[in-house]
């Protein structure tokens, strides 16, 4: 097995397209993800239950590691499915008060948007929208909505733009105010290094398909003592509470329904899981933790300044105002002409997306800077 080494792509032998570009979009997964899922795969099917302790304890031992990389203890780690089910466990799970204000950011993916829409209207909350450009141009000093308010959410990366928020600057005026601070992280943790602690942040929920190269449906959610101590269990399944499985493996006597929740995280575990998805996340974890976040964060910089250079020398605009960002954008609001743009890379085997009006190029630790002149040549071929 390879070793693995920023700018090398030998890890991902069956990518099809000689440049991919669409890790904000999902990422391919590479040979020791490919193998850890071979390996869940062949234990069930030689010993069925007979394996299942084995994958409880790798998702412990993950816990422990998602922990780490993100500047955490593994208590504060739960295991869910994406990102949605993280917003929508925080979402439903609030003690809020009638009126209760949350504040959300202009252009955000929907997926931090729609569920506290939803709580809004079961709840009685006031929603707030923020100008995200204004936000992130002055660099968090536009916060004054935030006076008040119950709980703040918004991207670390915006999806389709890459601006980085300012995350710190959110963070503690949040602190300030005592109000809650939720993180849509899936456009950023595996590609920038994100602290949970020096940024404040209460809630985190993260996708594994994305920068942190898994499979879909396997993610986790970051919740602070602090956001601990300001839920209730209102969505809860069997595993949501203490000690839930005595009853299958110690003896009679021990089926116990009204057995306290879990006052972690964990308490989201409501059932079974996909032992595939999170060994398929441990593998990829350990991929990220040995090259370490951060030099692929430069990695990333690097490549995305010198391809912004040479579109703009090109004469293309792009939309980057920012660092810490694994996204780099060229808005073509024009529907037809943006279609036929990403075709024109694909035809010259460049994979790049096309969220909301955006060519986006998305590179993470495999892609080499050498690519760059491929795609600023293909680039050149576009009709704009």
């Amino acid at each position: 097995m390879h070793m693995p080494r920023i700018g090398d792509r030998q890890l991902f032998p069956d990518l099809k397209p000689d440049i991919y570009l669409n890790h904000a979009a999902i990422s391919p997964i590479s040979d020791p993800v490919k193998t850890a899922i071979g390996e869940v795969a062949t234990a069930y099917a030689e010993e069925g239950v007979g394996c299942v302790m084995r994958w409880i304890e790798q998702r412990e031992r993950l816990r422990e590691k998602l922990a780490e990389f993100i500047g955490s203890s593994h208590e504060r780690i739960g295991l869910i499915q994406n990102t949605t089910t993280g917003v929508v466990d925080i979402a439903n799970s609030l003690i809020w008060q009638a009126g209760d204000k949350v504040v959300l950011f202009t252009n955000e993916f929907p997926a931090n948007v729609t569920p506290w829409l939803q709580a809004a209207k079961t709840f009685d909350l006031q929603i707030e929208f923020v100008d995200v450009v204004e936000t992130v141009e002055s660099g968090g000093e536009n916060l004054d909505v935030l006076d008040g308010a119950r709980l703040v959410a918004a991207s670390a990366v915006q999806f389709q733009t890459g601006w980085a928020m300012p995350l710190k600057a959110i963070g503690e005026r949040c602190k300030e105010n005592g109000c809650l601070f939720f993180v849509d992280g899936v456009q950023a943790v595996g590609a920038v290094d994100i602290d949970v602690a020096t940024l404040g942040i209460d809630f985190l929920a993260v996708g594994g398909h994305k920068w942190m190269m898994s499979v879909e449906g396997a993610g986790f959610l970051y919740v602070s003592e602090r956001g601990q101590s300001a839920l209730t269990p209102r969505l809860v399944g069997w595993l949501s509470q203490e000690d839930s499985l005595s009853f299958l493996f110690e003896g009679a006597g021990l089926l116990d329904y009204d057995k306290p929740y879990k006052q972690s995280p964990e308490l989201f575990e409501f059932g079974a899981v996909s032992a595939l998805g999170y060994a398929a996340m441990e593998a990829s974890l350990d991929l990220l933790m040995a090259l370490g976040v951060s030099n692929i964060e430069a990695h990333i910089t690097a490549y995305l300044t010198q391809l912004d250079e040479g579109f703009r020398e090109i004469g293309w605009e792009t939309t980057r105002k920012t660092d810490r960002s694994g996204i780099l954008s060229v808005p073509i609001p024009n529907g037809d002409a943006l279609n036929a743009a990403a075709k024109h890379f694909a035809d010259h085997s460049i994979a790049v997306s096309t969220p909301d009006g955006h060519l986006r190029f998305a590179p993470h630790w495999p892609n080499a800077i050498s690519e760059i002149d491929q795609i600023l040549s293909a680039a050149q071929g576009v009709s704009r």
